[in-house]
């Protein structure tokens, strides 16, 4: 269940709306709030890339045969989309993707495509 952002004069913050457990600071990283909806778009590999195509079922939620399915149709371009989510998520995504080798890119604008924002989003485990 996403966490709902909280913004009033003073702070900030993600309220859970399931348990009501939240957080709150005067500074959370951006990637944390960012609720928009963005996408992450992947280049097709070879299928023989074991460890390419366990990364992208990994980040699709999918097996390996779909995601060798999927790469079948790809391009050479990273003009697939392979995940649609919270800026929180799909940081960890794409550099899940970029740790094995496929090339991506994300919607144009995308503001959290950094190190710290990736570092941010790993301390409060957002899960893959």
């Amino acid at each position: 269940m996403p966490m709902i952002p909280h913004h009033d004069a003073t702070t900030r913050g993600l309220i859970c709306p399931t348990c009501g457990w939240s957080v709150v600071s005067t500074a959370l990283p951006a990637v944390l709030t960012d609720d928009r909806p963005w996408r992450l778009f992947a280049a097709g590999f070879p299928t023989t890339d074991r460890d390419r195509l366990k990364a992208l079922a990994e980040v699709r939620g999918s097996n390996l045969v779909e995601a060798a399915k999927l790469v079948r149709a790809m391009g050479t371009g990273p003009d697939t989309l392979v995940f649609e989510g919270r800026a929180s998520e799909l940081v960890q995504r794409m550099a899940r993707l970029r740790a094995a080798g496929i090339t991506v890119a994300t919607d144009p604008g995308f503001p959290h495509d950094t190190p710290a924002a990736l570092a941010a989003a790993r301390r409060v485990r957002v899960a893959l």
